[in-house]
């Protein structure tokens, strides 16, 4: 006979399915009294944007030459390669430049470009009816017509200046024109035939904010991240997999604290004269990701932050467009530093010193990942100790700076835990993200509650094996888990298994036995209990425990949801993961029956 045809005909009498309608039954009782944050699957952010073709091959047919030529390949570029080329000028009177043609929009536009002086120290950059001269000599702006929104002009080393434009065009066919001048406002002049500029990395985005450049070759590029959302206090999170969209229902979190303060904004830390602040769109959507580049013998910038004893966890977000491949991350002990390296090319873990254990790289789209790691304070190691975000470095366990490469970086994180928890914001002082409670009481829960027999099935999995993490609870809210009056729970051991409690009056009703099976963290398990006096098992993933035939059934009043005793007296032992579904039969199903619905 098969599985299917074991299902209980009967229909459950209470069915909470997170998952798939992403929202709370108006029976569930919820509350967090602060902000917490989630993926919604489906909000995305423009991250990288070049909407010009061959952004640094000037000598390329998609670039029209006027009055100009181009030297291909003739000094080396900001981003360390020979790929920059000089813009030259000929020997008749004119504007000198080279320019290609985009469609544009009645939108906010940016056009930036990289200049570096030879012969001629003035850059231009014009589209639609904009033109602005960058003096380069002078780090000067002058804007020769039109009225743009903004322009800048940044040192980025070696002589080389990033300048932008920003402005709102007429809509239509638009030349983007990079030209020079023999003088700091000029435009048209008589050339000599050999003086010219140097330029590199052209790049034009439909947004009213500059951005890292991105190089194009044959193709425009536009590339979207998944957006990390911000739940208002007192609204549950319906949390997805950032790279799939896949559902992953009600996210229940015990309470949490960032310690690290200004925790995106990596130019208030110490040592920070290696930003370089606000570069690229960051995993919320917003322009406050920093580009870490290190200088020879500045390894960091770090944070003090107050190492709590006990087992903690740090995370941090990086993004995969950096050039580092292996990465130092470090914490100062009393005698010196703890430290671990990590393949960002390859997404594994090296070296660990004492303190440090665990480590996972969680893709979380876009070509963002969130690195996280546990630690361990030694005895005389906790409290105020400088946190370094990860550094660039030339191979595993070695500390000598790459410092020709970069990180992308954004939201810091250090919680007292054993795993990290859904990313918690901070500016000058840390943020505590309160636990999630959901629950039902009263007649919302005796409506369809049988308290002398039923069987309670939930979908979920958990983010550690650090246990206990509780799924669901009914009981009596008012006794709590302390007493463990009137209540039912499934809760993970810490040990990667899964155990049942029934309690009356305080006195544990079930053997150890009564439900089988092993989990792994972050992977879903349906699981299963049915109770009735001297009639009580549970389920899981298809296998059966121990029918207890000596236990007594307790009065219930109330349900938990993610928690032991979430809202309850004493409450606790939080979920720290994702149910997809809860559902309650009001009559103890067969084991036949337990195993099809579990399988």
């Amino acid at each position: 006979m098969s599985l299917s045809n074991n299902f209980p005909a009967i229909k459950p009498s209470l069915m909470l399915d997170f998952a798939n309608t992403g929202s709370l039954d108006p029976r569930v009782t919820f509350s967090r009294a602060s902000t917490g944050t989630y993926y919604d699957g489906v909000t995305t952010a423009k991250a990288e944007q070049n909407l010009l073709l061959r952004s640094q091959e000037f000598d390329n047919a998609a670039w029209s030459k006027n009055r100009a030529s181009i030297t291909q390949n003739a000094t080396v570029s900001p981003a360390g390669s020979t790929t920059a080329d000089t813009l030259v000028e000929d020997g008749t009177d004119g504007q000198h430049f080279v320019t290609q043609s985009v469609t544009l929009t009645a939108a906010p536009y940016s056009v930036t470009c990289y200049f570096k002086a030879k012969e001629r120290s003035v850059g231009i950059i014009s589209f639609s009816s904009f033109r602005v001269n960058f003096d380069l000599d002078a780090e000067a702006v002058t804007v020769s017509s039109g009225g743009p929104t903004s322009t800048s002009i940044v040192s980025v080393g070696d002589g080389w200046y990033r300048c932008s434009v920003v402005g709102t065009p007429t809509a239509g066919a638009t030349p983007i024109t990079l030209s020079m001048a023999a003088a700091p406002t000029g435009w048209g002049y008589p050339g000599d035939g050999t003086s010219g500029i140097y330029v590199w990395g052209a790049q034009l985005e439909q947004r009213s904010a500059v951005t890292a450049y991105t190089a194009t070759t044959t193709q425009p590029i536009t590339n979207y991240i998944p957006v990390l959302q911000t739940a208002a206090a007192n609204v549950a999170r319906f949390d997805h997999t950032p790279t799939t969209g896949e559902a992953l229902g009600l996210l229940v979190e015990e309470q949490r604290t960032n310690l690290v303060t200004y925790s995106e904004q990596f130019n208030s830390w110490s040592s920070s004269s290696s930003i370089t602040a606000n570069t690229n769109i960051a995993p919320d959507g917003t322009l406050t990701a920093d580009t870490h580049i290190n200088p020879v013998n500045s390894f960091y910038p770090y944070e003090s932050v107050v190492i709590p004893a006990g087992i903690c966890s740090f995370s941090i977000f990086i993004n995969n467009a950096s050039t580092a491949e292996w990465c130092r991350w470090r914490v100062n002990t009393a005698t010196g530093s703890a430290s671990l390296w990590f393949n960002f090319s390859t997404k594994t873990f090296g070296t660990f010193f004492p303190g440090f254990s665990g480590g996972a790289i969680v893709d979380v789209g876009g070509g963002w990942y969130r690195v996280s790691v546990q630690y361990t304070p030694a005895a005389g190691d906790e409290g105020a100790r400088n946190w370094a975000v990860p550094c660039p470095v030339t191979g595993d366990n070695i500390s000598v700076v790459s410092a020709d490469k970069s990180l992308i970086i954004w939201g810091a994180q250090v919680e007292a835990g054993a795993f990290p928890t859904s990313y918690i914001a901070t500016t000058s002082a840390q943020v505590t993200r309160i636990a999630d409670a959901a629950s039902m009481t009263g007649t919302n829960f005796s409506s369809w509650f049988n308290n002398a027999e039923g069987t309670v099935y939930a979908e979920a999995a958990v983010t550690s094996i650090v246990g206990p993490s509780g799924f669901w609870a009914v009981g009596d809210a008012s006794l709590g888990f302390s007493t463990r009056n009137s209540i039912y729970s499934l809760s993970s051991t810490g040990t990667g298994l899964w155990a049942v409690s029934q309690a009356v009056n305080g006195v544990a009703q079930l053997g150890a036995s009564a439900l089988t099976g092993s989990f792994v963290a972050n992977t879903p398990r349906k699981i299963a209990f049915a109770f009735k006096t001297n009639d009580t098992v549970g389920a899981s993933n298809g296998a059966i425990g121990t029918v207890d035939t000596a236990c007594l059934v307790p009065v219930s009043s109330s349900l938990s949801i993610g928690s032991l005793n979430s809202g309850w007296a004493n409450g606790g032992n939080y979920l720290n993961g994702h149910i997809s579904k809860l559902a309650y039969y009001p009559s103890r199903l067969t084991n036949a029956q337990l195993q099809a619905l579990t399988s």
